[in-house]
């Protein structure tokens, strides 16, 4: 064997030892700082549903969202909806989740071909703390607005829609209050959000926040970009932040929240 071909051997040699210790990403993007982003409507257009109360409480005025750091496996956030002020419900009534809309920034890969975020619904206590949940619903998420099948009924005053990460590549994203702030006539009255977006699991196998998290920016509370679609008895029309459905028109809401300039 020649000098030239053994030093070779030594170099790949050398070059596979370094390659074995160098531990590879499961995620090619960093977990970041929040990070502002315009408002790109894609994925699965969200909707509501003639007759139905349709729960939206982001305010996407300004044309900005924020989208958050990505989310460790076991993390949990979501929303709680009070469904005897917004859709009649509550006590008495039994309110069907008909569709929910949820908006991601999901990185793909290989790691983008599983089941890397499950939704369910919980009952909460008087603090929103999570208490008992339903069966999960786990799926693949894609880049925007994602589908989520109804996930049951229930006859509770309030109620939690839950994400939990199964996988590191989604990043939560919710609306903008720095931006709302300065985005001109379409955000006059738009304010901060209502406090109802959470987080309620932060470190993997952990136990809950309870009270869990409210998600904000420097202004105050921001909502996650997600929406809720319900069939309660006697609600129609689409709920908006002030509590009584504000249409008979399941569409009326959800075309407001939309314009920008």
């Amino acid at each position: 064997m020649t000098r030239s071909l053994k030093a070779a051997k030594l170099l790949l040699l050398a070059l596979a030892i370094v390659l074995a210790a160098t531990p590879i990403p499961l995620h090619a993007e960093p977990i970041t700082e929040p990070a502002d982003r315009r408002y790109d409507e894609i994925g699965a257009m969200p909707g509501g549903a003639p007759g139905a109360c349709t729960i939206i409480y982001y305010d996407l005025c300004s044309g900005w969202m924020k989208m958050l750091p990505t989310l460790g496996i076991g993390n949990k956030i979501g929303v709680v909806y009070d469904l005897a002020i917004e859709c009649a419900g509550g006590p008495g009534h039994e309110c069907e989740n008909l569709m929910n809309y949820w908006y991601w920034y999901a990185a793909g890969g290989a790691y983008g071909m599983f089941p890397n975020v499950s939704y369910a619904l919980f009952t909460v206590d008087e603090d929103d703390c999570l208490v008992t949940g339903s069966a999960a619903t786990a799926v693949v998420p894609m880049n925007g607005w994602n589908a989520i099948p109804g996930l049951g009924s229930t006859s509770e005053d309030r109620i939690a829609l839950v994400a939990t990460a199964l996988g590191i590549i989604v990043k939560p994203i919710t609306d903008n209050n720095e931006k709302n702030a300065t985005g001109g006539p379409a955000c006059d009255g738009a304010g901060v959000g209502n406090g109802t977006s959470y987080r309620f699991r932060d470190s993997p196998g952990g136990p809950g926040l309870c009270p869990p998290e409210v998600l904000a920016d420097p202004l105050g509370p921001v909502n996650l970009l997600v929406r809720s679609v319900w069939n309660c008895p006697t609600a129609t029309g689409v709920a908006g932040p002030g509590g009584a459905p504000e249409s008979t028109e399941s569409s009326t809401w959800s075309e407001l929240k939309r314009l920008f300039q």
